[in-house]
């Protein structure tokens, strides 16, 4: 009688081992990038169960649950313009990785490959890529914005010749970073500026800037402002701007 029950005790203790929940990989919350991984997964013989995360946690990803056997198969693959796999699990970092595995095109594959081909100093290749997707100004923008990060002026300035509608930002962008350097060039390129809006905001971030350095400087500069409507106005902020912002590295 022993003997008879021996047996389907081993077999029922073998199938909860091969059932037995196992990690097989997992899907990123906040994936850093893009593009990069966001979702990586192993082989099961047996079947694969998505478990999302529980409660109160948007940012923690997806768990790849194997109830089986977990393999050495490894997949990955990435959001750029919907999930598609991703070759030897390395995320793409050049602009012919992105459009190799990319190849619908859109916003995301363009876009990133734009950025991709400025990081590898293309920025001829980097406004070709920008160029081809509706919402190019802003992708234009975020390449200047890269640009002036890095310090390259010039190129930034480049392009902003390329935009319409948000040239007048970019512009604005390009005199406070000359203005860090030297005010009167940063002063000048204020004037390039048609919108009288984002003109006088270009007056009064030179004026925040000037301030660390000479305060009379500051409060002529404010006086270019035609309509000031920012809150605290520009003189009275450089004036108490210690007073406002006490914690600042400047003060």
């Amino acid at each position: 009688m022993k003997k008879i029950l021996i047996v389907p005790i081993i077999v029922i203790i073998s199938l909860i081992a091969f059932f037995f929940p196992k990690n097989a990989g997992f899907t990123c919350g906040f994936c850093a990038g893009p593009p990069s991984i966001s979702r990586t997964e192993y082989g099961c013989i047996g079947f694969k169960v998505d478990i999302p995360p529980g409660l109160g946690c948007m940012d923690c990803g997806t768990s790849i649950t194997c109830f089986g056997i977990v393999t050495q198969e490894k997949k990955c693959y990435t959001n750029l313009n919907g999930l598609v796999e991703v070759p030897n699990c390395k995320n793409p970092e050049t602009w012919e990785e992105i459009l190799a595995i990319c190849n619908k095109g859109g916003v995301n594959c363009y876009g990133q490959a734009a950025m991709a081909a400025y990081k590898q100093n293309d920025l001829n290749k980097a406004i070709e890529f920008c160029n081809l997707i509706e919402s190019k100004e802003f992708c234009l923008k975020s390449i200047s914005n890269m640009a002036l990060s890095e310090n390259k002026v010039s190129e930034a300035e480049t392009i902003c010749l390329n935009l319409d509608k948000l040239k007048d930002l970019c512009i604005e962008g390009v005199a406070g970073k000359l203005a860090e350097s030297n005010v009167d060039r940063g002063l000048n390129k204020c004037l390039e500026i048609q919108n009288t809006k984002e003109k006088d905001n270009c007056y009064h971030n030179i004026a925040v800037i000037t301030r660390a350095i000479n305060i009379t400087k500051a409060l002529e500069i404010c006086n270019l402002i035609k309509e000031d409507t920012s809150v605290p106005p520009c003189k009275e902020l450089i004036q108490n701007y210690c007073t406002i912002y006490p914690g600042s590295v400047s003060c």
